[in-house]
Order: structure tokens, then C-alpha cells, then sequence
């Protein structure tokens, strides 16, 4: 995997400049794979912004996908908050009841859930690495959308838990 790279939403959200981030990103693929773009729907629908933004990717050296998160990339963490007990930063008791995607604030909520507030550098790749998998992608449609994306991408079977 290449390293990512982070690009402002408001340039994935412009098709010519969500291809040029995607032909330079594809420069980086060997092999089987592509080029995932994540981002945050904010108030958008993601479906919407999704099915927009796909039709306009024209680079034909690898595959593309786009997954848009619905809310915030921070909505996947409150999907998976009883697994993230084990971080230091986040209180032992956490638990987050609801739809997580429903409304924005999703850090807002999580640094309610945590002894000291969220900082996305800090973290996020912290956060990642710790989620449940299955617990997130039974608790957000968006997580469901980005696992789908990477078997495509990666040209691999579905887990056994999304069966």
C-alpha cells in the first residue's frame, strides 16, 4: 500500500481536481489494486456525492474507488467505541447508543467518550487499528460501502462476517 495522502475535501467535491489527486495517486499503483478516495459527506448525501463524483474519474491506469463517509470518518469510530475502550485516551465505560451517521459531530461526541479531546493526527491512526471490524460494519452503512469498495479494489472474497 501507498502512503496516503491527505487532499481538502472541496478538491475531491471538483471533479478536475479530484483527478488530477487520482492520476497522481495512480501513479503509485503496482500490481492488482487502485486508488481509494475516502472522504467526509459532511451534509451532503453520500450516495448522491458518490454516484456524482465516480461518473467524472477518468483515469483508465487503475481502478478508482470512492467512498464517501456519511457524516464524518469519525462517525466509524463511535461505530466501534466499546472496542476503542482498550486506547488510554478513551474512558473505559464509552458507549455510544444511536445511528451514528445520523448527524454531524461525530468527533464532538467522541471527545465526550474520551479523558482528553480528539485530535484527528494524533488519533486517528491509533483509532483504526483498534476498531472492530465487524462491529462497524454491522453499525454504518458508509464502513459497509468502504469494505465493499476494497474487495474490488483488492480483488478479494467478502469477509465472512458481511455474509
Amino acid at each position: 500500500m501507498a502512503q496516503p495522502f491527505r487532499v481538502p475535501r472541496s478538491e475531491l467535491a471538483d471533479p478536475t481536481k479530484l483527478n488530477r489527486a487520482v492520476a497522481v495517486a495512480s501513479r503509485n499503483v503496482r500490481g492488482p489494486g487502485g486508488v481509494l478516495v475516502l472522504f467526509d459527506a459532511d451534509d451532503d448525501c453520500p450516495v448522491e456525492l458518490n454516484a456524482k463524483l465516480q461518473g467524472t474519474v477518468c483515469d483508465s491506469r487503475c481502478r478508482v474507488e470512492i467512498v464517501v463517509a456519511n457524516r464524518e470518518f469519525e462517525a466509524w469510530f463511535l461505530a466501534s467505541i466499546s472496542a476503542l475502550r482498550q486506547h488510554d485516551a478513551v474512558q473505559p465505560d464509552a458507549a455510544y447508543a444511536g445511528d451514528p451517521e445520523q448527524r454531524r459531530g461525530a468527533k464532538e461526541q467522541l471527545t465526550k467518550l474520551m479523558v482528553s479531546p480528539y485530535r484527528e493526527v494524533r488519533h486517528q491512526p491509533a483509532f483504526c487499528s483498534l476498531i472492530d471490524l465487524e462491529t462497524t460494519w454491522r453499525n454504518s452503512r458508509s464502513f459497509r460501502r468502504l469494505v465493499s469498495a476494497l474487495q474490488r479494489l483488492l480483488e478479494v472474497e467478502p469477509p465472512p462476517w458481511t455474509l
